[in-house]
């Protein structure tokens, strides 16, 4: 849900004399999708690079040698890559290259260990305490379950099933009340932190809990950030299906008990935002052109489309820089039109928020829209980009069209769960900050509202 800033990768492999142009389309943590530019001479499969540099957000990267392997296609591939570059000689990380143009380097890490691990000397000894203690009682917590679940290895399915059921019907709420106890107290030892203070001793405790948080599937994507960023569209899918997932009991009750947040909540609770605008577009327009930007999975649509009336009323584009998130919001399109019995207007785009700011042709290139949603994306956005970003948006409305955004407020009651346990930093903002941005759109009315957690914000801005 929360999108991350995008930008464009471009370089050059060199091989014997020779230096190729490619475009990088994709960031695995280890290796890179790429398209290269002169369509006629594409390298043989297992060509070997002796060098590539690369050009992303104004910084320049000389990497190693590298070799080339020739993607497979798959029925989902929208707009396949070439192929992968892997690197021979050193481990790369390459999970922030499109956020920020950084490139870590295994070795690299290895160096700065001593550096970390001084950092351990300015972690208050109250919240080592607070720590080292949590640690143990969850651990006896998981001994306690994980005994349970060793006892059921022998038993037929349907009785694992009924007595698994039983224990998380008596169980679950005491383990809730435990965890939200010691969230009490967590949030009472870091409430004068100042920034770099929560940074480290954030990161101080999700080592020590380590264990713990790869347990739940949840809380292990959102620290991991396996397509750089933690709210992705298979993370969200997650969010909306809000259920005990894990082999175990402890397993299952450590992923469902962030999802019980009210942060939680409040993601699960903007599909009706979403909803109630696209029939607020209905009624304004015989056929209505959406947007989302920032699409992920695209669940809304479920709520959105309820009948092959609906279908036929609709047109989407769908838009994320995650091609990943475009073939699972492909896979809800489906869904949908299976559901509905019918088939909906579908257009998707990747692309990225830098990229949306440096065009002035947004319109040229996608046309008007009755609505522009954009869930979770500005959460993710400085001032500056956030106001970029909205007036583009608001270029591509029809006039008495609407857009309508998210963004955590600044107040909302899982802040600190989110930056602790689950690694995820938001930029938060204030009903005043929100309005602000708008405040330069000519002609906008502007105007807030809440979902039901009031962890929320939605700015609707209309066009005239």
């Amino acid at each position: 849900m929360t999108a991350l800033p995008y930008t464009e990768v471009r370089g050059t492999a060199r091989a014997l004399d020779a230096l190729v142009p490619l475009k990088v389309e994709e960031a695995r943590p280890h290796s890179l999708l790429v398209r290269f530019e002169e369509r006629e001479h594409l390298p043989e499969p297992g060509a070997r690079f002796e060098q590539l540099t690369l050009l992303c957000a104004g910084k320049v990267a000389t990497l190693g040698p590298c070799s080339y392997e020739a993607a497979s296609r798959s029925e989902d591939d929208l707009d396949p890559p070439d192929g992968r570059l892997v690197f021979l000689e050193q481990v790369y990380d390459f999970s922030q290259l499109f956020q920020s143009g950084r490139i870590s380097e295994l070795g690299q890490k290895v160096r700065q260990l001593p550096l970390v691990w001084g950092r351990k000397s300015s972690i208050q000894p109250a919240f080592k305490d607070f720590t080292s203690q949590l640690l143990y009682e969850l651990q006896v917590y998981r001994s306690l379950f994980d005994g349970l679940d060793r006892s059921l290895a022998f038993e037929p399915p349907e009785v694992r099933d009924e007595v698994q059921r039983v224990a998380t019907a008596s169980e679950y709420p005491n383990f809730a009340a435990f965890v939200d106890r010691q969230l009490t107290q967590l949030e009472a030892s870091v409430r004068r932190f100042t920034k770099l203070e929560h940074e480290r001793h954030g990161f101080f405790f999700r080592k020590q809990l380590s264990d713990v948080i790869r347990s739940s599937r949840f809380l292990n994507r959102t620290n991991l950030k396996p397509r750089g960023f933690a709210g992705d569209s298979q993370l969200m899918k997650l969010v909306y299906a809000h259920d005990f997932d894990g082999e175990g009991l402890f397993s299952k009750f450590m992923h469902r008990h962030p999802l019980d947040s009210a942060a939680c909540e409040a993601m699960r609770n903007t599909r009706g935002v979403v909803a109630r605008a696209a029939r607020r577009a209905m009624d304004r327009s015989e056929r209505a052109r959406i947007l989302s930007v920032g699409c992920g999975p695209a669940l809304e649509l479920f709520d959105v489309v309820g009948t092959p009336e609906d279908a036929a009323r609709l047109s989407f584009t769908l838009l994320d820089q995650d091609p990943l998130a475009l073939v699972d919001a492909q896979h809800t399109v489906r869904a949908v039109e299976a559901r509905v019995g019918s088939s909906l207007d579908v257009g998707y785009v990747r692309d990225s928020v830098r990229m949306m700011t440096r065009s002035d042709r947004l319109e040229a290139r996608f046309g008007r829209f009755e609505l522009v949603s954009a869930m979770g994306l500005f959460d993710a956005l400085t001032p500056p980009v956030a106001k970029q970003v909205l007036t583009r948006l608001y270029e591509v409305l029809e006039p008495g069209g609407e857009l309508v955004l998210s963004n955590f407020h600044g107040r909302q009651s899982s802040r600190i769960y989110m930056e602790y346990w689950m690694d995820w930093v938001l930029y938060y903002r204030e009903e005043e900050e929100l309005l602000e941005l708008a405040a330069h759109l000519p002609g906008a009315e502007a105007s807030l509202s809440y979902e039901d957690t009031g962890s929320q914000l939605f700015l609707t801005v209309r066009k005239p």
